[in-house]
């Protein structure tokens, strides 16, 4: 079994050498969906075109308070890392 420290070590290691591997196609696919919801998505019977912020605003605001979720916790525990 692999020690805890050596673990770490082994997975940062990987998670370095992977990043650009999926940071290109990570980044393409967040393009296209940007292009399919304000430009392919058909506007809304009632409100109109700007009816498609909503595919912007609800991803952003989700990662939002996932980030002050995580941020919280992390300071609940005491490891505010850096």
């Amino acid at each position: 079994m692999v020690s805890p420290p050596r673990l770490a070590t082994y997975v940062y290691a990987l998670a370095a050498r992977l990043t650009p591997w999926f940071a290109w196609p990570a980044a393409l696919l967040i393009l296209g969906g940007l292009y399919a919801g304000l430009v392919l998505a058909p506007p809304d019977y009632q409100q109109g075109e700007g009816f498609r912020i909503i595919y912007v605003h609800a991803p952003s605001a989700w990662m939002s308070l996932m980030v002050y979720v995580t941020w919280g916790s992390r300071q609940r525990s005491g490891s505010s890392g850096g």
